[in-house]
């Protein structure tokens, strides 16, 4: 990392083990912020690396600083405002998984603090619901109690963390994944195969516009198909026209082609 380059990066890390590619990235942000980058510079630090996953960069950079900053200094977060358009709100989204990890056993004080953080109180939200299922992919029950304990405006971002969480716990170890999913009812598995299914969908189709703002708008498709086809927080899928709903399968969700294109050919 001290002779970082992007194309190193992708290629010495990502392309080696690429199902942990989520989680490079946000390690690669998390150690910029504990060498205390300014949000210019952080900026063009990602000049280079893959367009959406870049942005988890961000998440890292704001997890760091809500983690080890924030409780001695509650002004700390303001240096998260000098990061520009969705990077915002990517590192809010990091500022919710180290809330998680500060105030799990404490529901309350985690949503008063998930409060404080005003217009990004969404996308702290969304931090929340993908650490609590990240962390303990073996409990998802654990995980839905919280869910269903947070205000109801939040609960769109929530279901979306908690789909983005799941996804990269897929691709870490499938097999182990799938053992962790025997724990649950099968409308559960259900809900979870398909909206990992539905996240790969979305992605390949922001990536073949090539438009900007990709990363928001495959958060954005995502939470918004969540919201009409999956019960809250990951119960079941509502039934469709037919009066059933269409299951995807862990076979289905493996079959989906990598949405990475650091792993395509063209």
């Amino acid at each position: 990392l001290f002779l970082y380059n992007p194309e190193a990066f992708e290629e010495r890390l990502v392309r080696a083990r690429p199902e942990f590619r989520y989680l490079y990235y946000v390690g690669l942000g998390f150690w910029w912020g504990m060498r205390n980058y300014a949000p210019a510079r952080l900026k063009r630090r990602l000049e280079g690396l893959d367009p959406l996953h870049r942005y988890l960069c961000y998440d890292g950079y704001g997890f760091k600083h809500a983690f080890f900053d924030d409780p001695k200094d509650p002004t700390s977060l303001r240096k998260l405002d000098d990061l520009e358009a969705y990077a915002r709100n990517a590192a809010y989204q990091g500022v919710g998984r180290a809330l998680w990890f500060r105030f799990m056993s404490q529901p309350e004080v985690l949503i008063d603090n998930i409060e404080r953080m005003g217009v990004y109180a969404g996308d702290v939200a969304a931090g929340v619901g993908l650490a609590s299922v990240f962390v303990n992919p073996d409990r998802l029950d654990a995980a839905q109690e919280l869910a269903l304990r947070l205000p109801s405006e939040w609960h769109e971002s929530v279901h979306l963390g908690m789909c983005f969480g799941l996804k990269a716990r897929s691709i870490n170890d499938p097999d182990q994944f799938e053992r962790d999913l025997t724990r649950v009812g099968s409308g559960v598995r259900d809900a979870v195969w398909a909206s990992i299914r539905e996240c790969d969908r979305i992605e390949l189709l922001v990536r073949a516009d090539r438009e900007e703002d990709g990363y928001r708008r495959w958060r954005t498709g995502v939470m918004e198909w969540m919201a009409r086809h999956i019960d809250y927080p990951l119960a079941g899928m509502r039934a469709g026209r037919s009066g059933a709903p269409a299951v995807a399968t862990p076979q289905a969700a493996r079959a989906a082609p990598t949405a990475n294109p650091a792993f395509q050919v063209g």
